[in-house]
């Protein structure tokens, strides 16, 4: 994920997998941030045409929700932070997309 801004202010990789076991996936966001943030790794499932991870940091779960929207070929993330009430608030928003072709 490389976002548009010129120089872009955020990059990260996300690897994301199916755990065929466990029947859940799990994912591991590497950003440019440093390594800190990438020790914890998340887990989630699919619910539809919504895959909803959640992150157990220490200071405050963390939930990532990508949709996928087939007739444009896009997806959405919301990112959301829970806090100590557990109550969870929107972090972040994107709508993310293939790069063009060069």
């Amino acid at each position: 994920m490389i976002d548009l801004a010129a120089p872009p202010g955020y990059e990260a990789d996300v690897y994301i997998g199916y755990d065929a076991k466990a029947h859940d996936f799990v994912a591991h966001w590497m950003d440019r941030f440093g390594a800190a943030g990438s020790r914890v790794v998340a887990q989630g499932e699919r619910q539809g045409e919504k895959l909803v991870l959640t992150f157990p940091y220490s200071e405050g779960a963390f939930r990532d929700t990508f949709t996928w929207f087939a007739a444009s070929d896009s997806w959405t993330l919301l990112l959301e932070a829970q806090g100590a009430n557990g109550a969870w608030s929107t972090f972040a928003s994107y709508t993310l997309t293939r790069e063009a072709s060069r």
